[in-house]
């Protein structure tokens, strides 16, 4: 299920433009990503959908980078756990 490549990681849609909100995998570099809540459908979207944009190679100085990435979901969500299993 892999995607086209990108330097960008995509967050969202703004919600009073409806432009794409993104940033550069650049502007993350070396940096450490949380994100909280009650476990239920809305979190476990959001997060499945940065885990695989995360997941994809991109070029950096002309070569192919995959970020490092540790996943803690103590909440048991399947949802998550088996779309990135199967990644």
């Amino acid at each position: 299920m892999m995607k086209a490549r990108t330097d960008s990681i995509c967050y969202g849609t703004d919600l009073t433009t409806g432009q794409r909100v993104s940033y550069s995998r650049a502007a993350h570099a070396g940096k450490m990503m949380q994100i909280r809540g009650e476990t239920g459908g809305k979190k476990s979207v959001l997060m499945t959908s940065l885990i695989l944009q995360y997941l994809q190679p991109y070029q950096v100085g002309g070569k192919e980078v995959i970020d490092p990435l540790c996943i803690v979901d103590l909440g048991g969500d399947l949802f998550t756990y088996n779309v990135i299993k199967e990644e």
